[in-house]
């Protein structure tokens, strides 16, 4: 069975593959799954999932990084959730059996959590924000895409998994310009980046602290990726 791995971010996209994938466009992997870049956000989620299902994929992989909600969690922990909290309140299943034989092969080393994932409906760029979606349904991660796609599986019938690793734990902050430095491709506008970084000298703390836990996280994405090649 072939899986279909949505991607919001190309710095995601790169764990994967180092093709370059335009948007609208899917490419297979080695393995034979297919990935497809999409861009931040439920509705390009959403469009990114028919597409890969629309291309061959017969199960649905939400991919990349996350923000981490429980206090216990840090940059580079694997997050395997058993479910997904849609920002509505509706509760998603992963397919438990897919889940449960990825976190078998997980390599050595690799901290793994299972608890749910929530939906966030815009950025997290402080502590307070993930502690109040953490206290609001208990879950102990966020992304933007990952309930889009659980919906969508629900609704074609197809199996689902969430595959992220955390990028961002609760004590980190994001200064909130940053969102508008991706585009609607899910990649960096690297001019608009270069200056939005000039204007705002005291956010460049905690943007080097942020680099550094996104790349660790990327580091355990590239490692976990193998699990995927195979198809479920």
């Amino acid at each position: 069975m072939t899986p279909g791995i949505a991607v919001a971010l190309a710095a995601e996209l790169r764990t994967l593959t180092p093709e370059v994938i335009a948007p609208g466009a899917c490419a297979r992997l080695p393995g034979g799954a297919l990935v497809a870049l999409g861009g931040v956000g439920p509705e390009r989620a959403r469009r990114t999932g028919l597409q890969l299902l629309e291309a061959g994929a017969r199960a649905l992989v939400s991919w990349g990084v996350a923000a981490g909600l429980d206090p216990g969690l840090t940059a580079g922990n694997l997050l395997l959730p058993d479910r997904v909290i849609g920002a509505n309140g509706a509760t998603y299943r992963v397919t438990a059996s897919w889940r449960a034989e990825l976190r078998g092969r997980v390599p050595p080393g690799i901290a793994v959590h299972t608890g749910p994932l929530v939906e966030a409906s815009g950025l997290l760029g402080s502590p307070r924000d993930k502690r109040a979606l953490f206290e609001r349904h208990g879950a102990i991660a966020a992304d933007m895409e990952s309930a889009a796609l659980a919906h969508l599986a629900g609704e074609r019938g197809v199996r689902f998994v969430v595959v992220r690793v955390v990028a961002d734990p609760v004590a980190g902050r994001i200064p909130r310009w940053t969102g508008a430095l991706i585009d609607g491709a899910g990649k960096l506008r690297l001019f608009r980046a270069i200056g939005a970084v000039l204007a705002h000298p005291g956010d460049w703390p905690a943007l080097v602290v942020l680099a550094r836990q996104f790349r660790t996280a990327s580091r355990v994405l590239r490692r976990v990726a193998p699990l995927l090649s195979p198809g479920p």
